[in-house]
């Protein structure tokens, strides 16, 4: 069963409607997580690394994941897994 966060916003909305804001992270798995109606980038990764998506279901937004902050490395998804699908 996927697990489904709902932003409540779109494109018409003022405010940013992050889903996920992961900060000063290290060594996480983000997996089999739906999110909808997120804007403008429902997941947001800063200074955090060894971070990994998979599985997961994201619609709407402008950007699926943005990783910023000099100490944003190691973001990916793991490979041969169907991963973030923008519907």
């Amino acid at each position: 069963t996927l697990i489904v966060l709902d932003g409540g916003g779109g494109p018409e909305s003022l405010a940013s409607r992050t889903a996920i804001h992961i900060q000063d992270a290290a060594w996480l798995a983000i997996e089999d997580l739906g999110i909808r109606n997120s804007w403008r980038d429902p997941i947001v990764i800063e200074n955090s690394s060894y971070v990994s998506i998979s599985r997961c279901v994201i619609r709407g937004g402008q950007t699926a994941v943005l990783a910023k902050g000099d100490g944003a490395h190691h973001v990916a998804r793991r490979p041969g897994e169907k991963n973030v699908e923008i519907g």
